[in-house]
């Protein structure tokens, strides 16, 4: 199960002068999104828990993880079917991906430029769609086997980051996309 935690109102501000996307009013009250492989839906809860089933339409077979583009929009990858479905705020999907190879789709990030990248799980390759759905593919060498994780390392912390709190905090500014890419990738056993 995958969780994304939008910013409450009263912090829109607050990222806005950090430099750092923010979800419409609409979504934007502690709304809650996760993902629920088994049964290939999504669950929207509200700031006190109440849940109720977001996706109205789409093709999500295990859906896996979840990221929201600039605009509000809530991108998921469906591993079971190798899509990348794109949801608006009223719950309707369409496929996004429109071109690039998608195989067995697990992580989601959107770069400061508004590009999706994809963590191909089946193939360990990392897919770039642009904002239209065409990908092309992102590692062309490096070591990645099954990736699980994708952040961006923002290219500057913004001053109202205390040294101390550094590390925290870095986790939150990763999330939410800023500079190069970061890949955690899971390490096969050797027999």
């Amino acid at each position: 199960m995958k969780l994304f935690l939008c910013a409450p109102i009263g912090t829109l501000a607050a990222l806005a002068a950090l430099g750092l996307a923010a979800v419409p009013a609409a979504h934007a009250q502690q709304t809650l999104y996760v993902t629920n492989f088994s049964d290939s839906t999504i669950t929207q809860f509200n700031s006190v828990g109440v849940g109720t089933q977001f996706n109205q339409s789409g093709d999500l077979t295990g859906p896996n993880s979840l990221a929201f583009n600039s605009a509000g929009n809530l991108f998921v990858s469906s591993s079971l079917n190798n899509t990348v479905e794109e949801f608006n705020s009223a719950g309707v999907g369409t496929q996004f991906n429109i071109s690039g190879d998608v195989n067995e789709p697990g992580a989601l990030a959107f770069n400061s430029a508004g590009d999706l990248f994809v963590a191909n799980t089946g193939d360990s390759t990392i897919e770039d769609f642009n904002s239209q759905g065409f990908g092309t593919r992102f590692n062309t060498s490096g070591d990645v086997n099954q990736p699980s994780s994708l952040a961006f390392y923002p290219s500057s912390l913004p001053a109202a980051v205390p040294e101390a709190s550094t590390t925290v905090s870095l986790g939150l500014l990763l999330a939410l996309g800023l500079g190069g890419i970061v890949v955690a990738a899971k390490r096969r056993k050797r027999a």
